[in-house]
């Protein structure tokens, strides 16, 4: 009888052996978490660095839209509008970036806080894992042990079933948590469907901004061409009449 429990005890010592390594494959995860939480927190602090640059250039640049603005206002002349809308165009191209930037650090600010606090909460349930596995492992080597010590193989059948059935419905226990924590993870999208649908509307304003451009291009080109036509056709009438001119006041001579 005592033989046959050293066999029971020593088939569950691989068991342990394997739990361990788990313990500390889960131990060298928490460990990168906690790394990773570190990388992500000077990563925020250059987001916020870049934010407060951009912000400030955004600014100075709405300063300076305001201004051309105004000066288009009274400026007269067509060379000297044109320069002026020249320079606005420039500038308010920038602005458009430096405000479009500004909400993408926004977003990364969001991305970089949740990854942490979802770092933070993974590794809180790897040690309460740890804390599981290693009551299991202990109240199991402890009944082990008694069944060894066990005179009466009844006595120790019955102790060995209740060990199994414990590590039965710790194993079930455990497979359902994980069950629904992972089903969590699958339904989740990979890519928030917020994000895509705010991607699709930019990329259709785009398209819709592009169309209007070529637009006003063609139109305004088109009067530009016109109008230097019109110029154009006033000014050779003039320089043809400069001939005529000088062989006049020469026969007058």
């Amino acid at each position: 009888v005592g033989r046959a429990l050293q066999k029971i005890a020593l088939r569950y010592e691989p068991v342990s052996r394997q739990i361990a390594a788990i313990e500390t494959r889960l131990r060298d995860g928490r460990t990168m978490l906690v790394r990773d939480n570190v990388e992500l927190r000077k990563l925020y602090e250059q987001v916020e660095l870049q934010q407060q640059a951009t912000q400030q250039n955004a600014y100075l640049g709405e300063l300076v839209m305001r201004r051309l603005a105004r000066l288009l206002d009274e400026t007269e002349g067509p060379a000297k509008r044109e320069r002026v809308q020249g320079a606005l165009h420039d500038v308010v191209m920038r602005v458009q970036d430096l405000r479009t930037m500004e909400e993408v650090h926004a977003q990364y600010f969001v991305s970089i806080e949740m990854g942490r606090q979802n770092n933070n909460r993974l590794g809180q349930s790897v040690e309460r894992t740890l804390a599981m596995a290693t009551n299991v492992v202990t109240v199991g080597l402890a009944i082990q042990a008694a069944m060894v010590r066990q005179r009466r193989v009844m006595e120790a059948t019955k102790r060995t079933r209740a060990f199994l059935g414990d590590v039965v419905a710790a194993n079930a226990g455990a497979i359902r948590r994980h069950t629904d924590e992972i089903g969590d993870i699958y339904n989740s999208p990979v890519i928030a469907i917020e994000k895509i649908t705010a991607a699709h509307d930019d990329l259709v304003e785009a398209l819709a901004t592009a169309s209007r451009l070529r637009e006003e291009g063609i139109e305004a080109a088109t009067a530009n061409i016109a109008k230097v036509s019109q110029l154009s056709a006033g000014l050779l009438d003039r320089v043809k009449g400069l001939p005529e001119g000088e062989e006049a006041a020469t026969r007058e001579e």
